[in-house]
């Protein structure tokens, strides 16, 4: 078993709870913050969604340069394409996790945020 797999079945089991939690956001809360500083229900549900698409892209390239001024955060409209693009986001990490070598993991990878390495 690679390295990709085990970590696929992890995040199989993880996924559960992040999915159950997104399943009981209510929509008539959508908007509600704990405070005026913090994402509302909706923001942080999106970002939840949205970052597993961020796993396959980490799999398919050696880079990830962020510009903050560029990056549309995904905004789910209501709870069905919220839960339908964890979904889709999901399955893609998994399959890329299931499908990527030893190897390919311990390549050399960075993040840069603004042109500025925020991670290598």
């Amino acid at each position: 078993m690679t390295i990709g797999q085990t970590m696929a079945m992890e995040l199989e089991q993880e996924s559960k709870s992040a999915k159950l939690v997104l399943e009981r956001i209510p929509e008539d809360k959508w908007q509600w913050r704990p405070h005026e500083k913090s994402f509302s229900f909706v923001q942080l549900g999106s970002h939840l969604a949205e970052t597993f698409n961020w796993l396959k892209h980490t799999l398919d390239f050696e880079e990830f340069a962020l510009d903050p001024n560029e990056y549309k955060p995904f905004a789910a409209k209501d709870k069905g394409e919220l839960l339908q693009t964890f979904e889709n986001n999901l399955n893609e990490a998994l399959n890329g996790l299931k499908a990527v070598s030893d190897d390919d993991l311990m390549k050399h990878y960075r993040m840069l945020v603004s042109g500025k390495e925020v991670f290598n």
